[in-house]
């Protein structure tokens, strides 16, 4: 048999165990070692595949179609640096706990460490950032090969997809330049291909239960040591990329009637509506100020609002993280910062039962000031003038989209401010480890997953930071690209270098783009707008079925004093 039958042969079997596991979507990048599974996989009615040309940008791709679609997605790369070009999206799904498969298809062993160009260790590079790896023998015609190769990949592949992490797999294949040159043999060996027995991913033993009494003992008593007791000040914290459903968060509310505080990335504000969505202003109320939680149960990573974050810390009991599997305590002024415990889906009830009924007084005064500052944003907004916060307000009231996504690190921020729980809309957010890598990418694999229209809102440093991502479709996503465009860094001017002009000027660099000439070399539409009023129209006039930029030029100065003058009119307190 000639290299190209047993390299398709191979790939076919690979494929087989990609679909018994439930896959059914892969990214492909093109590459001379890769092309025999590329081939194979767009060949194959049981999978969806993309071509995408630049490694990072099509892991942040298929990142974006495994969130949005909640299944696990294969990335197909060649040898040497493109492994490396996947590792920034592949490190965000391990740290937010989305399952990608990431396939780089290698030379043969004997054109390792030979010299030979794009010849790289592959697994060492992801080992710290994926659930399980493994390197698959060269291709072999014997069916003990295609076995032990079936049964690698089974176990790797059940591994990833409980966890929700990543997995690696290194496939070598024959060929000495490509996996698909030509041969004088193509011979149909189908028998080799044949699954022995369906490897899907067996479902997780269901642990043993202690009994409710037992298990209601043991939670107490860590409670009691946490600090953790009923008629407490209390907060419900839900953070980007939680472990908990919204409904495991709305059983803990009713139970306990604590304050929701949540987080616009998390993407539960539409399913919570009594949650305090100007948290990020609040905290600055002196009212709030005054009366700060006294427990706080959180779940997911850490707010997008420092101020919010440093509100929470503040806890005089202290911060109690859940996730599906433990309980434990986190740093702050409480003390439950050493302790921890297994918890399970069973256990919320018990952990309400301990912590009912909460200070109702001040969670529904929470709610009042929430609703007032409510209220006054419409005047507020009109009365700041054109800044980053109130170009993203008036981006957020257009209706006709299903879908928003926030980049890092100053959208994201304006983002959450402007949320309203009970939002019909998605949210999506790169919060695990990102920071603005990927973020045209991951946008685009969302709304791909679903064929939702979208709106991605993005700084004009995170935008050049991805304009690989911007290849064209032969399905293109519709939407729009709302580019805020304010010279450069506007979180840095407003957190990290402000008052201190000698230090902005040496590494403030401003992006000097012609977006509209970037919009036209990739075929999208573009408007220009700099005002609020240009804004409402540029966004009322973008096709419904394209992808458009909306070109939004904002000032690059004042912008503290521009939030700073906000938060007072929202909370209705003198400057």
């Amino acid at each position: 048999m000639g290299q190209l039958a047993l390299n398709r042969l191979w790939c076919r079997n690979i494929l087989d165990r990609l679909s018994d596991a439930g896959i059914s979507e892969i990214v492909i990048c093109s590459g001379g070692r890769s092309a025999a599974l590329g081939a194979e996989a767009f060949g194959d009615a049981r999978f969806r595949a993309f071509l995408r040309i630049d490694e990072r940008a099509a892991t942040f791709f298929a990142l974006g179609l495994a969130r949005a679609s909640g299944r696990a997605v294969a990335v197909v790369t060649t040898s040497g640096s493109a492994v490396v070009n996947t590792l920034p999206a592949i490190s965000e799904a391990w740290v937010s706990g989305v399952p990608l498969v990431l396939i780089s298809c290698d030379r043969p062993n004997s054109a390792r460490a030979s010299g030979a160009p794009q010849t790289l260790p592959h697994l060492p590079l992801s080992a710290s950032m994926t659930a399980a790896q493994v390197e698959l023998a060269e291709p072999a015609p014997t069916i003990s090969a295609f076995e032990a190769a079936r049964a690698a990949m089974k176990e790797v592949l059940v591994r990833g997809l409980q966890r929700n992490q990543p997995v690696h797999l290194n496939v070598p294949l024959n060929g000495e330049t490509s996996s698909i040159q030509p041969d004088d043999t193509l011979a149909d060996l189908s028998l080799l291909a044949q699954s022995s027995a369906a490897a899907g991913p067996a479902a997780p033993p269901s642990p043993s239960r202690a009994s409710r009494a037992s298990r209601r003992g043991e939670i107490a008593a860590w409670a009691e040591r946490a600090g953790a007791k009923a008629g407490l000040r209390g907060v419900i914290a839900v953070g980007p990329h939680p472990d908990l459903s919204a409904a495991d968060i709305a059983r803990l509310k009713e139970a306990t009637g604590y304050a929701l505080v949540i987080d616009a990335g998390s993407d539960m504000r539409r399913a919570l509506p009594e949650a305090l969505d100007l948290a990020d202003i609040l905290v600055f109320h002196p009212i709030v100020i005054g009366f700060a939680p006294q427990i706080v149960l959180h779940a997911g990573k850490e707010m997008t609002s420092p101020y919010v974050e440093t509100w929470l810390r503040s806890a005089g009991e202290g911060r109690l993280a859940l996730d599906g599997a433990r309980m434990r305590g986190l740093p702050g002024q409480g003390s439950c910062g050493a302790t921890e415990a297994a918890f399970g889906a069973d256990d919320f009830g018990i952990l309400a039962e301990l912590l009912a009924p909460g200070d109702a007084a001040w969670s529904s005064q929470m709610l009042a000031l929430n609703a007032a500052a409510q209220a006054r944003a419409p005047e507020a907004n009109a009365a700041a003038g054109w800044n980053e916060a109130t170009a993203v307000f008036e981006a957020l009231q257009t209706q006709g989209f299903d879908r928003y996504f926030f980049a890092s690190s100053l959208a994201v921020r304006m983002g959450n401010l402007w949320v309203r729980a009970a939002s019909a809309a998605h949210i999506d957010v790169n919060r695990g480890l990102n920071g603005i890598d990927g973020t045209l990418s991951t946008f685009f694999g969302t709304l791909s997953a679903k064929g939702e229209r979208g709106m991605l809102i993005i700084g004009d440093q995170a935008f050049l930071h991805d304009l690989p991502a911007l290849e064209r479709f032969e399905d293109p996503p519709s939407g729009v690209i709302f580019l805020i465009d304010n010279a450069g860094p506007g979180l840095l001017d407003l957190v990290v270098w402000n008052g201190q002009p000698p230090v902005r000027g040496v590494l403030h660099r401003e992006t000097e783009m012609d977006v509209a000439a970037i919009a036209r070399a990739f075929g999208l539409g573009y408007a220009r707008v700099g005002d609020a009023g240009a804004l409402r129209q540029a966004l009322a006039d973008a096709p419904p079925d394209e992808m458009t930029i909306v070109h939004a030029l904002l000032p690059d100065t004042g912008l503290e004093e521009a939030i700073g003058d906000l938060a007072r009119r929202l909370l209705g307190v003198a400057g």
